[in-house]
């Protein structure tokens, strides 16, 4: 089972940022070789799992390591609570509840039992908002932490690497404290990604990035001639797509109401931002 990966930024060590809070020796290991090692636990890794686990149940053996910062859904659970889904409710409820292990209908029942919204009680035809994803997500996460077969590990895989031998795999995985290496026979990484930088743009089209642009024309301003020149903004993905920071980024910025809009895809995301 092979794999060749580069891990998102989030996922390296930076000098002066993670890398100085980091011990500088490995301090603890798992001894036991898993099965399986999941990297994530947003959406697609909880899934993932579970579709993992269930193969685990059916052979009757076998052990998960699973791996993330903080178990809170991802993105999804962090950025997106407050943005419309692009899946209809059938869809969703079908392909959860096809993994057993997850336990998606029981936990959608008990909430509907307390009279909250949930996926299951959606119009199946329609769409629904992310924050019923993210609870679902939630409670599929706890059950996925409480089974005796998933070992939870908690921190940012750093590195991955096979063994001498190629028999397994060895990922060090960087938690508040200490490192921690964990081995597996196979990996399977489900990170994730983030919005994507604009070629040419300087900082990489950073978060709140102000930039003059050149507008080659020039005006004549105390005797002498300069370049006329305009104010350029870039704004995050995420805070244009949550409908209540996008309403906070324009009560704190009024000129932004008046200004000419540049949107770069035309992905859901990018729909959305329009």
């Amino acid at each position: 089972f092979w794999l060749v990966l580069v891990p998102p930024k989030d996922y390296l060590i930076h000098e002066g940022t993670m890398a100085s809070r980091l011990p500088t020796r490995l301090l603890s290991s798992h001894s036991l070789l898993h099965d399986w090692l999941v990297v994530g636990a947003g959406p697609l890794g909880i899934l993932t799992s579970g579709i993992l686990l269930d193969e685990v149940k059916a052979q009757g053996r076998g052990r998960i390591a699973w791996v993330d910062p903080s178990f809170s859904v991802g993105r999804m659970g962090e950025q997106y609570r407050n943005v419309p889904g692009n899946t209809c409710a059938a869809r969703t409820n079908e392909t959860l509840e096809g993994v057993s292990s997850l336990r998606y209908a029981e936990y959608q029942d008990k909430r509907a039992a307390k009279r909250e919204k949930t996926i299951r009680k959606w119009d199946p035809t329609k769409t629904y908002p992310l924050n019923l994803a993210v609870e679902a997500f939630t409670d599929m996460t706890g059950v996925l932490q409480e089974d005796p077969d998933v070992d939870l590990v908690r921190g940012r895989a750093i590195s991955l690497s096979q063994s001498e031998c190629c028999r397994h795999w060895d990922v060090e995985v960087a938690g508040e404290k200490q490192l921690q290496r964990v081995s597996a026979k196979r990996v399977a990484l489900v990170i994730g990604g983030e919005p994507k930088p604009i070629p040419g743009i300087v900082g990489g089209g950073g978060a709140g990035m102000e930039e003059d642009q050149d507008m080659g024309s020039k005006r004549t301003i105390g005797g002498r001639k300069m370049k006329r020149r305009r104010r350029r903004i870039i704004v995050p993905l995420d805070d244009v797509l949550d409908t209540k920071s996008c309403r906070k980024l324009f009560e704190e910025n009024k000129d932004l109401s008046q200004a000419c809009w540049g949107i770069v895809g035309n992905s859901h995301s990018g729909v959305l931002a329009a």
